[in-house]
């Protein structure tokens, strides 16, 4: 499959070599009758999705490779049909990986919450490309789950529960996929419970740091209003004795159903949106807000975290270290907030989208 990779490379730079070639290489395109605007793009070989464009974007040229290859003697490189499907199993092969990282890399938009979706289907994807009638692709697939394993193990609880907070999806969509192809009923029974018991849990937790933030902003005020007002008022026992009974009724209506407002929000409807449309989830949760208090300050902590520390320009390169040795001296907390901040300033100009040459 490399040498195909390789033909395919070559035959690009060949045709573009030269305006003569370029020439010719079109006439074989109108022989072929191949009406696209574009050319096969050309590759780095340090990044991965150049590779996977290029062949993406020369596939369909494949009668006009194959025309070129008759008009041109010098021309040895037109990969065999052999080749030719090799590529195509690469190009599907890797695209899900392509629009995952393209997904995961973005930072105008919250992505946290696509974490689940993206890496369940890549996971499923892996299983299924294990049955692959080609070679290449099944014997590299077994190494790749099990570094897939390694660090989804570690982070399919977090994902999930932050999906929750997407209401198009909630919890539906993680039993659901959780469910689709597991091991058995009774494993997606328990990595449901899993998910439901972390959200829950993190939910009480929030309300137990709020009410005990809020108590200690309340006793800072009460000490700078004793401060400033002093009356002199002596309380009489029927004031303690009120003082007392608020305290210990305090908090009686919102405790006595401390997950009511997580329940109401899972027991709700999903949000129904038309496909395709522009939904800005954290809008909603702005919105929602009166409703949701607590949920949508949680809401507001799990959204902004995003997928990946690297804007696709740096996930897509497979080249050597960036940092050079003064850097490498800076502390790791200052150097990773560097990188994150370039990253995300250079958000504009990273290469995600799908770029060929024009014609």
């Amino acid at each position: 499959m490399l040498d195909a990779v390789e033909k395919l490379r070559r035959s690009v730079k060949y045709i573009k070599i030269s305006q003569a070639r370029l020439q010719l290489f079109q006439m074989s395109m109108n022989t072929a009758n191949i009406r696209l605007n574009y050319l096969p793009s050309k590759d780095v070989a340090t990044r991965w999705n150049s590779t996977f464009l290029m062949i993406k974007s020369g596939l369909p040229f494949r009668p006009a490779f194959e025309d070129f290859a008759t008009l041109d003697s010098h021309y040895v490189d037109c990969p065999s049909p052999e080749e030719w499907s090799q590529l195509a199993a690469m190009k599907d092969f890797l695209a899900i990986f392509y629009k995952s990282t393209v997904d995961l890399s973005a930072s105008k938009y919250p992505t946290s919450h696509m974490i689940f979706k993206i890496m369940k289907n890549i996971e499923h994807h892996l299983l299924a490309s294990r049955k692959s009638p080609n070679d290449h692709i099944s014997s590299i697939v077994e190494p790749m789950l099990t570094k897939f394993y390694k660090y989804w193990e570690e982070m399919k609880v977090f994902a999930a529960v932050v999906h929750v907070f997407d209401p198009r999806s909630k919890m539906s969509y993680v039993e659901f996929k959780l469910r689709d192809k597991a091991e058995s009923q009774e494993v997606a029974a328990v990595e449901i419970e899993n998910v439901r018991t972390a959200l829950y849990s993190w939910y009480k937790q929030y309300i137990t740091d709020s009410e005990s933030e809020k108590q200690n902003q309340k006793s800072k005020n009460i000490d700078q209003n004793n401060d400033i007002i002093c009356t002199g008022e002596v309380e009489d026992d029927d004031t303690q004795a009120f003082r007392q009974h608020l305290a210990r009724t305090k908090g009686i209506g919102s405790t006595s159903a401390p997950t009511g407002e997580l329940d109401l929000y899972l027991q709700e409807h999903n949000l129904e949106v038309p496909p395709k449309s522009n939904f800005d989830l954290l809008e909603w949760w702005k919105v929602n807000a009166l409703r949701f208090p607590t949920l949508s300050q949680m809401a507001r902590t799990a959204l902004m975290i995003p997928a990946t520390s690297v804007a696709s320009e740096s996930a897509f390169s497979a080249s050597g270290r960036v940092l050079d040795d003064f850097r490498m001296s800076l502390n790791p907390n200052t150097l990773e907030a560097l990188i994150c901040t370039q990253d995300w300033l250079n958000a504009d100009n990273t290469d995600g989208d799908d770029k060929y040459d024009d014609v």
